[in-house]
């Protein structure tokens, strides 16, 4: 095999490795300029890692499956005003890109199309209309053109989890884009960033004739949404929020006057890159082990009152590799029906574990470990194990509860003896009888 050979097999093999870490990312945008007027964004991406694939969102070679195989873990979406998707693409393409574990990155715009608008109604997220925008009459930036769309919103205003947002920046956010509200029957969408309590969503050129489609904080400017199956996609209503400009701009609000020189737009929108790309907040299970307190070996079956120690390994993907995780509110059901028992799980060795007295109620039961907190992907592991009735050897000669019986039956046995024994050697006198 020559050198060039060698050389290509080499970078197949490494591409065959990439390929499987899960970074793969498809980036579809209206326009080629955005690659320039976003680069900082997209430069802290290649920083983690990830290998990104640019394309117009019209192009006729879209495809997010080939072969039944996804081709992408990852997919941006910085095209808001496109009105039909090339390719294979399309928004059902996207749903089922979502229903098999995919990562969506949204950003929309003023000028917002129907297909983004009818992928995020299936998310759970309702945009307003077209040519509407966020207004905020007090909270907007001194650089504004009038129209008070160009407004601030204050870290106040986060969602107050770290693990989506990371920590919160000291300068507040630039937004110009539409605004949206969640569906508040679908408890898996999250409120990430909202507008003050001055702000509406409207036309800017029009007249307000009939209330505002979002108004005050239930103007939401970034939503996010954990699937069921740990997919997590983030829509944002301004891609001007990723831009260079935006996230190098200095911020002064018009109500206060603060200036700060620079917003926190790049610190948030890193954050936002890594936990919708799954770089953190991931879990899993690793080993389960459940056995008699003072043994090392699960039994085949347990009896009732038994001592059990049971510990489980979740891992925490970190900084690229996974350490222990170091949650401290897991914890542990054992289950028949409903819970007979709820611990919380204490730190040992690196794991998660628990030693507790088994109910005295006999039947299957499960070990069961269900964690669900913000920020987090979902974690539930159930190991199902019988408990027995005690054996017949096996029960308590005495009960202390019963000794009240037990007197009274010894002290009746013992009357009817003292009774017996009178009665037997009692003699009545017949010299009385006679008389």
């Amino acid at each position: 095999m020559d050198a060039t050979r060698l050389a290509g097999f080499i970078a197949l093999m490494f591409l065959g490795v990439y390929a499987q870490s899960g970074k793969r990312t498809l980036i579809l945008v209206d326009n080629w300029s955005i690659r320039e007027t976003h680069s900082t964004f997209f430069r802290s991406l290649r920083d983690q890692g990830f290998d990104l694939t640019f394309k117009t969102a019209d192009d006729g070679n879209l495809a997010l499956v080939k072969f039944g195989e996804f081709l992408y873990e990852n997919l941006v979406i910085f095209s808001p005003s496109v009105e039909d998707f090339g390719g294979n693409v399309d928004v059902a393409a996207i749903t089922n890109f979502i229903d098999g574990g995919g990562n969506v990155l949204v950003a929309g715009s003023s000028s917002l199309g129907d297909p983004i608008r009818e992928l995020a109604t299936e998310c759970g997220v309702e945009f307003d209309e077209e040519n509407t925008a966020v207004i905020d009459h007090l909270h907007y930036d001194f650089n504004d053109e009038g129209k008070h769309t160009l407004i601030v919103s204050e870290t106040e205003n986060l969602l107050d989890a770290p693990m989506i947002v990371g920590q919160k920046p000291s300068a507040p956010f630039l937004f110009r884009g539409v605004g949206m509200v969640a569906d508040p029957d679908n408890p898996l969408v999250m409120g990430v960033l909202h507008a003050s309590s001055t702000s509406y969503s409207y036309n800017p050129d029009e007249k307000i004739s009939e209330f505002p489609h979002a108004v005050g904080k239930n103007t939401l400017l970034i939503s996010a949404l954990q699937a069921r199956n740990n997919a997590r996609v983030v829509f944002v209503g301004s891609i001007d929020f990723f831009s260079d400009q935006f996230m190098q701009a200095s911020v002064q609000n018009a109500l206060n006057g603060k200036k700060y020189e620079k917003s926190g737009n790049q610190d948030l929108a890193y954050s936002l890159s890594q936990w919708v790309f799954k770089q953190k907040g991931v879990l899993r299970v690793g080993e389960v082990k459940h056995h008699l307190k003072g043994e090392k070996t699960p039994p085949a079956a347990y009896t009732v009152l038994d001592q059990v120690e049971y510990s489980i390994q979740i891992d925490e993907y970190s900084n690229g590799e996974w350490k222990p995780f170091q949650g401290k509110d897991v914890q542990l059901e054992f289950v028949r029906i409903d819970p007979f028992v709820r611990t919380t799980l204490k730190q040992k060795n690196g794991l998660l574990h628990v030693s507790f007295k088994l109910p005295d109620v006999y039947g299957v039961y499960q070990f069961r470990v269900d964690y669900n907190r913000i920020g987090y992907t979902r974690l539930f592991s159930t190991t199902q194990v019988s408990v027995h009735p005690l054996k017949h050897t096996q029960y308590e000669r005495f009960i202390p509860s019963a000794y009240p019986y037990y007197i009274s039956c010894f002290s009746m046995m013992f009357g009817v003896v003292i009774f017996s024994i009178v009665f037997l050697h009692y003699k009545e006198d017949t010299k009385d009888k006679k008389e």
